[in-house]
């Protein structure tokens, strides 16, 4: 999009899971660099305040909330968000979520009111969005001659619901998204042509018109920022391509046993690593502090004594670490935020899905793509130390003629994705 296009309100509305808040800031932010239309976040006020601690104070994109009240849906108080819901609760946000479409029909109304140009981005979980806009297009009080709502996503959304848990609300739920996506102007989504040309072109068959976008994801401080301690000064004292980072996202754990596996399986590897790691399966990842116990005896205290390995217990720099040249491999759930990061830099990924969509992306960038290996499947996986040293070794060995491929697939994808910033049909 040039600086010269017209000038539009534009309404983001991500749905409510830090997964989908991080691609929506970060067009956010491209669309505020790019252009100059009026640029709204829109979502609940827990959240606002969230993402305000993500922008700078000079920006100009408005973060506008819509009430909600996770106690009026059966929820306990203050859950906006999944990453601060257990699993079980996952389902109930959801359909809680639907609940925000009354007040957003008042607010794109009032819009409508200033403004005869604006554009609803909405997650394709929000898709009753296309609702609103098709009431504001044919009122007659404002006679609308264009309100385009698009939709950001990532591309193999059919595969989704069959990676659902099979309940009669995803069935039903999915069901009905896809008739929204049918009716929409634009479908964006948030992959890059040449990694996912099939599921483009099935998509392209029954949608109107499908845009791949990506790489929406935020850039990496520059270096002059970087706090230099902690992960970033421990990377700086590692060799380049020699470390693994270890990490399932923000809302994925595995079990104990799985753990206390993956921990040997490390140690074993002989590389150095950053693990960033949550509470087991089992306990709750806001009310249990890390336990020694989840590891082997006396696990961290060796893996610091010989530099082999640091354990980060809160967050961590991911796009720092991803971008850093002495990072290796990344052992990672594969959400898509996740594989687009890792892949953006050359990274190669050992993959271990978890859930969802996560077990596509792992195929996808194992078999399609050849830029990783897959170590394990799902949370029920019996998986061994022995066997996770393995792979590792495969992956990150230099001697490997399978590592040297993975390796070259990944530092391919980089440069696909390079080419792909900043290009492709404008909106």
């Amino acid at each position: 999009m040039s600086q010269q296009s017209t000038n539009l309100q534009v309404l983001l509305l991500p749905f409510m899971a830090q997964g989908h808040f991080i691609p929506f800031l970060a067009l956010a932010k491209l669309l505020e660099n790019k252009t100059n239309h009026t640029i709204s976040l829109i979502t609940t006020p827990l959240n606002i305040q969230n993402l305000k601690s993500a922008l700078p104070p000079t920006t100009t994109i408005r973060l506008t909330p819509l009430p909600f009240n996770s106690s009026d849906h059966g929820l306990p108080p203050f859950i906006e968000n999944t990453a601060s819901a257990p699993p079980h609760l996952f389902l109930p946000l959801i359909q809680a979520s639907q609940s925000l479409q009354p007040a957003f029909d008042r607010l794109v109304a009032d819009i409508c009111r200033e403004s005869p140009s604006l554009c609803i981005i909405s997650d394709a979980f929000m898709s009753w969005s296309v609702e609103t806009a098709k009431r504001q297009i044919h009122d007659d009080e404002f006679r609308l001659p264009d309100l385009p709502n698009v939709y950001l996503h990532r591309s193999q959304l059919s595969d989704v619901s069959r990676a659902a848990d099979g309940s009669d609300f995803w069935s039903v739920f999915f069901r009905k998204q896809i008739s929204f996506w049918k009716e929409t102007e634009v479908m964006l989504l948030n992959t890059v042509e040449e990694v996912e040309e099939k599921a483009l072109e099935q998509l392209r068959i029954k949608l109107k018109r499908v845009l791949a976008i990506g790489p929406v994801i935020p850039p990496p401080p520059p270096p002059s920022s970087w706090n230099p301690v902690s992960c970033i000064n421990w990377l700086n004292q590692h060799p380049p391509n020699s470390v693994l980072y270890i990490s399932f996202g923000s809302q994925n754990s595995i079990h104990p046993s799985q753990m206390m596996e993956l921990a040997k399986g490390l140690e074993a590897s002989e590389k150095p690593f950053i693990w960033v790691i949550k509470p087991p399966i089992g306990f709750d990842l806001k009310d249990h502090e890390f336990s020694p116990k989840w590891l082997p005896e006396g696990y961290e205290d060796r893996m610091a004594e010989r530099k082999r390995g640091l354990l980060v217990k809160t967050w961590a720099p991911q796009m720092e670490i991803l971008s850093h040249g002495s990072t290796g491999a990344f052992l990672s759930h594969c959400g898509w935020n996740s594989t687009l990061e890792s892949l953006s830099w050359g990274v190669p990924i050992i993959g271990w899905p978890l859930s969802s969509e996560q077990f596509f992306n792992s195929k996808l960038v194992e078999e399609e793509l050849g830029a990783g290996v897959e170590v394990a499947r799902g949370s029920k996986a019996e998986i061994g130390g022995v066997d996770i040293a393995r792979i590792i070794g495969l992956v990150m060995d230099e001697e490997s003629e399978k590592g040297r491929e993975v390796r070259k697939r990944a530092k391919e994808m980089m440069e696909m994705m390079k080419a792909a910033t900043g290009e492709g049909e404008k909106l």
